[in-house]
């Protein structure tokens, strides 16, 4: 697993397992995206996108007992995904602009209540390091 290199469909295809929190079938993560992203994928496709993902290290098969074949599930949390992304973009020399950084995922839509004081309990810890 390098820094950055999920594609957007793939990072699509991870939060869609994130947010399940199982493991799913090839079919079930198909009809998962389709309908999330109005698409119209065909099993070669995810299973092509599953495939590579696979080799990348991001997801894992897993047995479903009792049946054939397998689920896939994440390798990675999304938690342990975003910190190795905030590690690559320190290596990039972002970490001078955190301001900026954190002002462009929300540039769009006001930060909830609950994000805003987990953006004070981050500050406050780096404060004290």
């Amino acid at each position: 697993m390098g820094a950055n290199d999920l594609n957007d469909n793939e990072m699509a295809i991870m939060r869609i397992l994130w947010e399940t929190g199982r493991p799913m079938r090839l079919y079930e993560i198909q009809e998962a995206y389709n309908r999330k992203y109005h698409k119209d994928w065909k099993y070669t496709t995810v299973s092509t996108y599953l495939k590579r993902m696979t080799d990348k290290g991001y997801l894992q098969g897993v047995p479903i007992k009792g049946r054939k074949g397998s689920a896939y599930a994440p390798s990675v949390s999304e938690a342990e995904y975003a910190e190795q992304e905030m590690g690559w973009l320190k290596k990039l020399g972002v970490k001078k602009a955190f301001g900026s950084l954190a002002m462009a995922f929300y540039k769009d839509e006001k930060m909830s209540e609950e994000e805003l004081q987990e953006l004070r309990d981050l500050l406050e810890r780096f404060k004290d390091q």
